[in-house]
């Protein structure tokens, strides 16, 4: 395996699934909406059983192959300068989707389809963070002149205390 894909041979944080925060808002609703399917079928993916895995992991390799094509429209719309940058990480990430699919071996194959899902999970806010908010950004600068405004509701857990 090239060390630019995903870790996915072993579960990098198994456990409960990713869900949606508020805290993964870019500001850009379209993405927003991406964001919220995919963390709904990751949800899937990660917590199904052996019988469910192969049609969670292949309704994952859908949206991710949907998801970054409305990406790349929007870096093209938009005339995102980035855009090689944010394309090449989509690149490897179906890259290795589609390493995936091509294991033989059925029992260590189901193994590696979930540990795809919590590699994703381990992915997912690093990449919001560092490519996906930018772009929603670049894109509101580019229509409405500024950065998008996100409101996030308060939970309380924000506020910190010190003595």
């Amino acid at each position: 395996m090239n060390s630019t894909h995903l870790s996915f041979a072993s579960a990098p944080t198994a456990g409960k699934a990713l869900t949606w925060k508020d805290d993964f808002s870019v500001g850009n609703e379209a993405i927003d909406a991406l964001h919220r399917e995919f963390l709904h079928l990751l949800e899937h993916l990660c917590l199904s059983d052996d019988d469910g895995v192969q049609e969670n992991f292949e309704q994952i390799g859908r949206h991710l192959f949907q998801h970054f094509e409305e990406e790349t429209a929007l870096m093209s719309k938009f005339s995102y300068p980035v855009a090689q940058c944010h394309e090449d990480e989509h690149a490897r990430v179906l890259d290795s989707f589609h390493e995936i699919l091509q294991l033989a071996d059925q029992t260590n194959r189901l193994k590696v389809m979930r540990n795809f899902g919590f590699a994703l999970k381990d992915w997912f806010p690093a990449h919001t963070t560092y490519l996906d908010a930018p772009l929603a950004h670049w894109i509101s600068k580019q229509r409405f002149g500024g950065k998008p405004i996100v409101i996030r509701k308060y939970t309380g857990s924000e506020l910190k205390i010190s003595n």
